[in-house]
């Protein structure tokens, strides 16, 4: 399992938006991002910093799935679209390097 993180700038005038539109994902996307192999996706927020942290065995295969899916597509375009200042580039994302990571089996 390898872990992929990128990171993006929502607006601050729509950040109260976003957050909730995130109470309430569609079930089609849901589903698109589990067919695409990601076991493990999160998005972290601090000020109007977004942290997006997920765990696929091939995370740019699954970049690529969900650059194709028509409803992660309609998604994105529909919902998010214009929410952000900047535009990432779902099918070959700039990653950030991962320096440290602990893991422990017991609970």
């Amino acid at each position: 399992m390898k872990r992929f993180a990128f990171t993006m700038r929502v607006k601050p005038d729509r950040l109260a938006e976003y957050v909730e539109v995130h109470k309430a994902v569609w079930p089609s996307v849901l589903d698109a991002i589990g067919k695409s192999g990601v076991k493990r996706y999160s998005i972290f927020l601090q000020g109007n910093q977004l942290f997006f942290v997920m765990d696929a065995e091939d995370p740019a295969a699954a970049m690529r799935y969900l650059a194709q899916d028509a409803e992660h597509a309609r998604w994105n375009r529909e919902v998010t679209g214009d929410m952000f200042e900047s535009v990432l580039n779902v099918g070959s994302p700039d990653g950030m390097a991962e320096v440290f990571r602990f893991e422990t089996d017991s609970d």
